[in-house]
C-alpha cells in the first residue's frame, strides 16, 4: 500500500514526537503548595510570643543581658530587636518612625527659619546649626557636613526654598516634611520629635 502511493514503508519511517502548547499539569499544585506554605508561614508569624521557649518579660530579660554585659553602665542597656512582617504579596514595605520618651541618639537637628526670634531662641536652647538663606547656600556649596545630623526642622515661611535641596537632604532622611510634623512653629514640638526613630522594612524584616 505504502509503494503503491509513493510512501517510504513503515520501516524506513522517522518517529515523530508530539507535544503540547498547553500548562503542565503539575502547576495548579506547585501554587496549592506555594499557597499553603504562605498560610503556614502568616500562622506562625501569628503564634503568641508567649510560647516561645526562649520568651521572657523585658524586666527578667535585662537582668541576665546585666548579669553577661562587661563594662557597660546599669543604667544603659543597648537592644536590637528584629521583627518579622507578614503581609500580603505587593504591599509596600512598611517603614515610619518610633516615638520614645527620652532620644536614643544625640540629638544633633538643622533648623530651617528666616525668624530671628526663632533664631535667637533655638541658639539658646543649644542649637548649633539653625538659621536660613545662608544654611541653605552652605549646603549646596557643599560647605557644611551633614553626616553627623540626626533631624531637620523648617518653619513654614522657608518650606519652598528648600526644594532645591531635596536630592541632597532626602536620601539622609534630613528633609522638612509637614507629615512627619518636621515643619512647624512649634520649638517645643521640635525637641519632643527628637526621641523619634526611624524603622524600615527590609525583606520580611524590620
Amino acid at each position: 500500500m505504502f509503494k503503491s502511493l509513493g510512501l517510504p514503508s513503515s520501516s524506513r519511517l522517522l518517529p515523530v514526537r508530539s507535544f503540547s502548547t498547553s500548562l503542565t499539569a503539575n502547576a495548579p499544585a506547585a501554587v496549592k503548595a506555594s499557597r499553603k506554605q504562605q498560610r503556614l508561614k502568616q500562622r506562625k508569624y501569628k503564634t503568641a510570643p508567649q510560647t516561645h521557649p526562649l520568651y521572657l518579660p523585658v524586666s527578667q530579660a535585662l537582668r541576665y543581658l546585666r548579669a553577661f554585659a562587661v563594662g557597660q553602665p546599669n543604667h544603659k542597656q543597648k537592644i536590637t530587636l528584629q521583627m518579622a512582617v507578614s503581609q500580603d504579596k505587593g504591599a509596600h514595605p512598611l517603614n515610619g518612625n518610633i516615638q520614645f520618651p527620652n532620644p536614643v541618639i544625640d540629638f544633633e537637628p538643622i533648623v530651617f527659619t528666616t525668624k530671628n526670634d526663632k533664631i535667637e531662641e533655638l541658639t539658646k536652647q543649644g542649637i548649633k546649626l539653625v538659621g536660613g538663606v545662608d544654611l541653605i547656600e552652605k549646603i549646596k556649596a557643599k560647605e557644611l557636613p551633614l553626616d553627623s545630623l540626626t533631624h531637620a526642622f523648617a518653619t513654614p515661611e522657608i518650606v519652598d526654598r528648600l526644594k532645591p535641596l531635596a536630592r541632597t537632604l532626602g536620601p539622609k532622611g534630613l528633609m522638612p516634611n509637614v507629615k512627619k510634623g518636621t515643619v512647624t512653629d512649634d520649638i517645643g514640638k521640635m525637641f519632643q520629635l527628637s526621641g523619634q526613630y526611624p524603622f524600615k522594612q527590609k525583606d520580611v524584616h524590620l
